[in-house]
């Protein structure tokens, strides 16, 4: 008899329905228009998503999270969360990202799903129905780490909601053996 456990730890993101306010922060680089609200006109579940708008052809509109999260040297996270887009070009991207506060989201402990286009192209839906994005991060030190949505388009809006940071604890095996 095999015997599977596995745990997870608890999410890590403060406010990650966008419930109430708090726990994020928008940023605008390179000459980007637009920002972010909570909004209750759409939500995937609860009453509020974020609803986040870029306006121009520009830079990007960075949502982060407003304080760091620490991550564990070799323990494996998913970062997932839901998003839905009505208006966006076809040149439109959504990145989700681990990162520092300020850097440039660029580094090497990125699992290669994130350079896929069903983990970049901002997909537009009908109007109930989410789409899921999600990357994996594995750090090699213990750090202090910020996770980042990034929407670059021209023009576009996409809303968010039920973010999720967790780790992913490796599945133990318990064999037990019966002798007569």
């Amino acid at each position: 008899m095999i015997l599977l456990a596995a745990a997870a730890d608890a999410n890590a993101v403060i406010n990650p329905g966008f419930e109430d306010a708090g726990g994020w922060e928008v940023v605008l680089r390179s000459g980007a228009l637009g920002g972010g609200e909570s909004d209750a006109s759409r939500a995937k579940s609860g009453a509020r998503s974020m609803k986040l708008a870029k306006e121009n052809g520009l830079g990007c509109v960075i949502l982060r999270t407003a304080g760091p999260i620490r991550a564990q040297a070799g323990i494996t996270y998913t970062f997932r969360g839901w998003f839905h887009s009505e208006n966006a070009p076809v040149s439109s991207a959504l990145f989700f990202r681990v990162g520092g506060k300020d850097d440039n989201l660029r580094y090497d402990a990125i699992d290669g799903s994130a350079g896929w286009m069903s983990q970049s192209l901002l997909i537009n839906s009908p109007a109930d129905r989410w789409e899921k994005r999600l990357i994996t991060y594995k750090s090699a030190k213990d750090q202090e780490i910020y996770l980042h949505i990034v929407l670059y388009g021209n023009p576009c809006s996409v809303w968010l909601d039920d973010m999720e940071f967790t780790a992913r604890i490796e599945a133990q095996r318990t064999y037990w053996f019966f002798l007569d």
